[in-house]
């Protein structure tokens, strides 16, 4: 049983174009992953990169914090509008449980 809010659907089984949409929303959330990682690791780079502790406290002082928190507050709602489009779809070319599946995927993103 696979159970998303207040979905419930038992015995659900995906074919194959599901099967390949689950995979590409799966891809999607790990490269998601890998970008926030990397988003996080890019104000050490460039802070430490500077040079001398004089130097290195400037930048600190200096680094636009409040782009990078945009940027990496960006990251999420990108990441569920891509699930949001892989599901809709399925929405379109699916019936019965699957349907209801991807329908509750789709609302569960938006």
């Amino acid at each position: 049983m696979a159970k998303l809010g207040y979905c419930k659907i038992d015995n659900l089984y995906l074919s194959v174009k599901s099967k390949h949409a689950y995979n590409e929303i799966k891809d999607v959330m790990q490269s998601a992953n890998l970008l926030s990682g990397t988003l996080a690791f890019v104000p050490v780079i460039q802070v430490f990169a500077s040079g001398s502790p004089f130097e290195t406290a400037v930048t600190i002082r200096e680094y636009d914090w409040e782009e990078f928190a945009e940027v990496m507050g960006s990251v999420p709602p990108i990441t569920k509008e891509r699930i949001r489009y892989y599901a809709e779809q399925m929405t379109w070319v699916t019936k019965g449980d699957e349907y209801i599946f991807w329908r509750c995927v789709n609302e569960a993103a938006n």
